[in-house]
């Protein structure tokens, strides 16, 4: 703990000031997108949500789940 103490005191006070100043409010992704969307279309939502989780990762969670289906290549339609 010496040798991150300190530097992890700071970022994480720093984290806390910025999340009071800015409180974030996300909308899921999903409800974001329309029937029918593109993998371009979904990672520019994820960027505008300040998101890091890669498009790919998204993509194969909602298609186990049965959520979309892939109709041509990179293109997608809600089932849900």
């Amino acid at each position: 703990m010496k040798q991150w103490g300190g530097r992890y005191e700071k970022l994480v006070s720093k984290r806390d000031e910025s999340h009071q100043e800015n409180p974030i409010r996300r909308v899921p992704i999903f409800k974001i997108l329309p029937k029918k969307f593109t993998r371009a279309m979904l990672k520019d939502s994820i960027k505008k949500q300040g998101l890091h989780t890669p498009a790919k990762t998204f993509i194969s969670q909602w298609k186990f789940s049965r959520w979309i289906k892939e109709t041509e290549k990179n293109t997608y339609i809600k089932l849900k």
